[in-house]
């Protein structure tokens, strides 16, 4: 029908792909991406990869591996793009492994570079191919994921230590697992075993894992009795998930959305959320073993981010979390709350640019607040910002630049320095300050 038509048409495949993903109401209830790949594999192969009499010389599983390959090699190698020898290079190692004939192995070797879903490189000088999309490398980049974990073959630290895996990513790769919903308790107990065995990259492979366990649970939707440990949560959503007698340990959440999630009846054990989403009116945590002390503020419909303590309090029992006000750890330090706002404002602005001028409008509720005179002091003291000078078009500008992460000093509200001597003092000498006159710090 219309996939059909749209499949026929290369130049508008990515456009119309993005648009239909990005719309699931157009898909008739289909996974359209996949439909239209599907299509275009089907009409590469009867249409052009044909022998002498006009047979396909690939299934459309030989010509998917082909992508599949073809994809982990760009991502291992860090590049979108691999001269030809390398390209074909791919192509000799997938059909060598195939029951093919010499005529077809040699056919799909040189016209490998030529072949749908693939273009030119950037570099016309270089003789690159890439992708012609970088949907199709998500595409088949979770194709390959998910085919790896599904096999249970090879370590699957290797593919997931490279770099930050995009969401799309782990989103097909979890579509692709969702065929198979008996081995779902399979797919998260490999993942999370290879995230807790030690080695260089262990920081990159733990984020990973938390994107892909996190896809896989909004594919499911309804999780019952699952262990997750040593993982990091890297952003992304829980929307639409419901986890009942879950538990959670060593597990860290960072600016994780928890909008329409529930948690019913879980348990969490040394488990840190770093300015997690929060709606009060949608979100359930029913998790034991959490406190106020073990969030590093928290985000709310029409706030900013929010540190705290006992404003992150009253927003998780507004969530239905099992929480006291003021967790075992948790010394709420004597700072008054504009200092606060003050810090909260300067966390936002670096978030978004490292350093940050002072002479910007948009921050003059920084830099301009009366309480930043002794922040800046303190905060230049304790090594934690460096103060420089710019001079980007002519006149100097006032730059303070960051040696921090964000939730590394914001932890400091509830007492937690993360071993960082600097956060410690700074935090003491501003609460010492607030002592010494009166509880003003001014």
């Amino acid at each position: 029908g219309q996939e059909r038509t749209l499949g026929a048409k290369p130049l508008f495949f990515t456009r119309i792909a993005s648009l239909l993903r990005r719309n699931p109401e157009f898909s008739s209830g289909r996974d359209p991406l996949q439909a239209l790949a599907r299509d275009y594999m089907q009409r590469e192969r009867k249409e052009k990869l044909l022998d002498r009499s006009s047979a396909p010389l690939l299934t459309q599983e030989q010509f998917e591996r082909l992508m599949r390959e073809l994809a982990e090699e760009m991502w291992n190698q860090d590049t979108r793009e691999l001269d030809y020898r390398s390209v074909r290079y791919v192509a000799e190692y997938v059909v060598e492994s195939e029951d093919l004939s010499e005529v077809a192995k040699h056919t799909v070797i040189e016209r490998m570079p030529t072949l749908a879903f693939l273009a030119q490189g950037g570099d016309l000088a270089s003789h690159s191919g890439a992708f012609e999309h970088e949907l199709f490398f998500f595409y088949f980049l979770g194709l390959s994921i998910a085919h790896r974990l599904s096999s249970s073959k090879g370590d699957m630290r290797i593919i997931l230590s490279r770099s930050a895996l995009p969401e799309d990513v782990a989103d097909r790769a979890a579509t692709a697992l969702g065929r198979e919903p008996p081995r779902f308790q399979e797919f998260v107990t490999r993942l999370v075993q290879s995230a807790k065995t030690e080695w260089s990259r262990t920081k990159q492979v733990k984020e990973n894992v938390g994107l892909l366990v996190m896809a896989l649970f909004r594919e499911r939707g309804e999780i019952e009795e699952c262990p997750v440990s040593s993982v990091v949560f890297p952003g992304g959503h829980f929307r639409g998930v419901r986890m009942r007698r879950c538990s959670f340990t060593e597990t860290v959440f960072r600016r994780t959305n928890f909008d329409k999630a529930r948690f019913e009846d879980c348990e969490a054990r040394e488990v840190l959320f770093v300015e997690p989403f929060l709606n009060p009116e949608t979100t359930r945590l029913g998790i034991t073993g959490i406190d106020s002390s073990q969030f590093v503020g928290v985000r709310v419909p029409d706030s900013a981010t929010v540190y705290n303590p006992s404003f992150v309090a009253d927003r998780l029992q507004e969530c239905g979390a099992p929480v006291s006000e003021r967790g075992p750890g948790n010394r709420q330090p004597g700072i008054p709350p504009r200092y606060v706002k003050v810090l909260e404002r300067l966390m936002a602005a670096y978030r978004r640019a490292n350093p940050v001028c002072a002479d910007d409008d948009h921050l003059e509720k920084i830099f301009s607040a009366p309480e930043w005179e002794t922040l800046e002091r303190l905060l230049i003291g304790h090594k934690l910002i460096v103060k420089e000078t710019g001079h980007p078009g002519g006149a100097p500008i006032t730059l303070f630049r960051r040696r921090f992460i964000a939730e590394q000093l914001m932890s400091g509200l509830n007492g937690d320095f993360n071993g960082d001597p600097r956060v410690d003092g700074f935090w003491r000498a501003l609460e010492a300050k607030a002592r010494g006159n009166g509880g003003t710090c001014g």
